[in-house]
């Protein structure tokens, strides 16, 4: 510059070419000065940022372990606690203290993922995991919570649905459970139901559809826009009703976006809400079996060091492991960890376990554990790691560095005592060619789950939706196909251990489906099908059995006869108890309402869901079946006729069933001549079920 002073400037030089010939250079200068010094700024600025962000995820971290680990002595203490003899008044303030403490775990771990998502840092876990064992740990999780305030929660997973896939199932839990939990929450009536489908299937990954469904309180129309945004609620008014600091629908957004997903909500005020998200998954080809059970032994005995720095925690798990029997040591310090272990393996009393917590001052669990199996005298000694940071991609270093369970705290007594016995079991039986394979909460719900599959084929929704709660309610797997070709498409996919086949469906009836499944099954395999039937008509069963069915019910299927049949055809069934054998029975009345109350199982809920249900199908039908006299259309009134048949009978509505019935015939042979007859008959019986459903309702 003319005054001395240094300056930053930019040359744009170009050539000046005339008839061919160089003659100059133009050339612009300007003074870019202020411009780098804003580059400077902005430098040091973005620095400053990343440095702040790296302090923040440091301390946050930090933080999350110094909270968790009194965290987990409360919570640890407590259990303990509730486990003594205590008066009424001091159980109460127990499970109350529990409950205290898991509400605080869930903040916690709300601010820390909001923390993550802040720093870019939210990152998934790929494993191979059960999908279907994911959904319905959820459901067990929160059953009580439900069941508490008198809501049905079901779980509706479509035939489709992969068995085995590759993704993260906590963080999927973890949306299910946040999105159900807020379902339960502002839900005072009827039910929370958790459905899956699949939305897209391509070679090697596979989208599904989860769907979270309320009869609550819904969402205003100009609320729901800012639901997914941080630290927001409906309203002032609902806060304050129903608690919550607003993280929870962020935090979902950011995790199914993480899965390669959308999530949104569709929602009536006063009616209810329904919110629904897809996730991307991995394919497992060829492996849609169930796992095989995870071996587990007595723990009684068992020499167990536990190695952790935490005088609280250390004396939960002394506690835990002194009720199963086990005989415990403990060090506050790794390498008096790897002393001790060296020790009783000279003395002859070698420790049989080893429970080492991840944060210890001199040496982490991760290093300890390497330190371990890089010694001869103590490499087999079995290890299981507890952590109160969890971090993705944790399960394949901890793999690698030789643990052989990898737990989160505060743990669960449950989840303790089957991962000390699983992994004891597997090293009793351990093939020195199976690969090894890291012992989780998630491995450890998939061995436990139910192995027996059952695949339900009905073409009646309301059918279907019975059929599924008698057989969970008994415990057992349960899928949906609307009719054969359903069925043979999901027996293609999955080996189901029974069929419940409906006979008379659209596009394939169960005949024909039951034949193309014996032919492809060939001498190979032997899938348990069982006949239903709305009519048990002579020559029925022997027509069932002709087409290669195993056996035969007739509806409306009590709920005796099915556990009946589920003894029967699998031999390891528990049934649950049997409802009474001889119901009240009246005659006069136009439902024989002792069906429906046997099917709900004494739930007033299920009940009341049932009948709307079975009231606005059973509308639809009336409608369809109008509509198809007036065009003569004998399929369609054969059709509706059927559907109809069936939900009467299963409801109890043997009047409407059995005029039901006769159009069905009618339809079916083509005469008809008198459907006008039988269908004013079937309007006037529809309008007296309904009256007593009413009346039944209202008292």
């Amino acid at each position: 510059h003319k005054n001395g002073s240094k300056v930053t400037i930019e040359v744009n030089s170009k050539l000046i070419i005339e008839d061919g010939e160089i003659t100059g250079f133009l050339n612009i200068i300007r003074d870019i000065t202020e411009r780098k010094q804003w580059e400077e700024e902005l430098k040091r600025a973005k620095n400053i940022a990343e440095e702040s962000a790296r302090a923040k995820s440091e301390f946050l971290a930090n933080m999350s372990h110094e909270i968790r680990t009194p965290l987990n002595g409360v919570i640890g203490m407590s259990r303990i606690l509730l486990g003594t003899e205590l008066t009424p008044s001091q159980h109460e303030y127990s499970e109350a203290v529990c409950k205290c403490a898991d509400t605080l775990l869930g903040l916690i771990n709300d601010i820390l993922d909001c923390s993550k998502i802040d720093a870019g840092k939210l990152e998934l876990e790929i494993l191979d995991f059960d999908l279907r064992t994911c959904l319905e740990e959820v459901g067990d999780m929160l059953a009580q919570k439900a069941h508490e305030k008198g809501l049905e929660l079901a779980i509706l997973i479509h035939y489709d649905v992969p068995t085995r896939v590759k993704g993260d199932p906590g963080r999927l839990r973890q949306v299910l459970i946040n999105l159900v939990n807020n379902a339960i929450k502002f839900t005072e009536k009827g039910e929370v139901v958790i459905r899956a489908s699949l939305a897209a299937l391509e070679e090697t990954r596979q989208a599904v559809r989860f769907e979270v469904a309320d009869t609550g309180i819904g969402i205003p129309a100009d609320s729901r826009d800012q639901l997914f945004d941080a630290f927001s609620q409906v309203d002032a008014s609902t806060t304050r009703k129903y608690g919550g600091t607003g993280l929870g629908l962020t935090i979902c957004r950011q995790l199914v976006k993480a899965m390669g997903g959308t999530i949104d909500v569709k929602s009536e005020e006063g009616r209810g809400s329904t919110f629904f998200f897809t996730a991307v998954f991995q394919r497992k080809l060829g492996e849609e079996s169930p796992p095989e059970p995870v071996a587990a032994v007595d723990i009684w005995g068992l020499r167990v060091l536990v190695v952790d720095d935490n005088a609280t925690n250390r004396l939960v798990f002394r506690e835990q492991l002194k009720a199963w029997g086990c005989r415990t040591e403990e060090t506050t310090d790794c390498h008096g960890a790897v002393a001790m272990l060296r020790a009783a393996t000279d003395a002859a009393t070698p420790f049989q376990l080893a429970l080492i917590d991840y944060h210890m001052p001199s040496m982490d669990g991760e290093e300890l554990a390497r330190r371990i199996k890089s010694d001869p005298a103590i490499a087999q000694t079995p290890l299981i790691l507890v952590t109160s940071i969890p971090e993705r991609g944790d399960a394949t270093r901890m793999l690698e560095a030789g643990f052989d369970a990898y737990l989160t705290k505060p743990v669960k007594q449950s989840h303790l005592y089957n991962a000390i016995a699983t992994v004891m079991g597997l090293r009793q039986a351990e093939d020195p060619a199976k690969k090894k394979t890291l012992i989780t909460r998630h491995t450890l719900s998939e061995s436990i789950c139910g192995r027996y599959r059952i695949l339900v084929v009905e073409d009646d929704i309301m059918n279907q939706k019975v059929a599924a709660m008698l057989l969970e309610r008994a415990g057992f797997r349960c899928d949906v196909a609307a009719d054969g070709l359903e069925a043979l498409e999901a027996l293609s996919r999955i080996p189901y251990d029974l069929v419940f086949m409906d006979c008379q469906m659209p596009q394939m009836d169960g005949y024909e489906a039951t034949q193309k499944i014996r032919e492809r099954e060939g001498e190979a395999r032997h899938t348990t099908i069982i006949a239903m039937t709305a009519h048990a008509m002579k020559g029925d069963r022997e027509r069932c059995l002709g087409a290669g069915m195993d056996d035969y019910v007739s509806k409306p299927v009590s709920e005796a006869t099915l556990y009946k049949m589920l003894e029967k055809w699998l031999v390891s069934a528990t049934a649950p108890p049997m409802p009474p054998t001889n119901p009240e029975i009246h005659p006069t009345a136009p439902v024989q309402i002792w069906r429906l109350q046997e099917i709900a199982g004494g739930d007033l809920d299920v009940e009341r869901e049932l009948i709307h249900s079975f009231l606005e199908d059973s509308k639809r039908h009336l409608s369809a079946l109008e509509s198809a006299r007036r065009a003569s259309n004998a399929e369609m009134i054969n059709r509706e006729a059927h559907a109809m048949k069936g939900s009467s009978a299963t409801i109890g509505a043997e009047g409407m069933s059995e005029i039901a019935h006769r159009l069905e015939r009618m339809g079916l042979v083509r005469i008809l001549g008198p459907a006008d007859e039988a269908l004013a008959a079937l309007r006037s019986e529809f309008e007296r079920v309904s009256t007593f459903f009413t009346d039944y309702l209202n008292a």
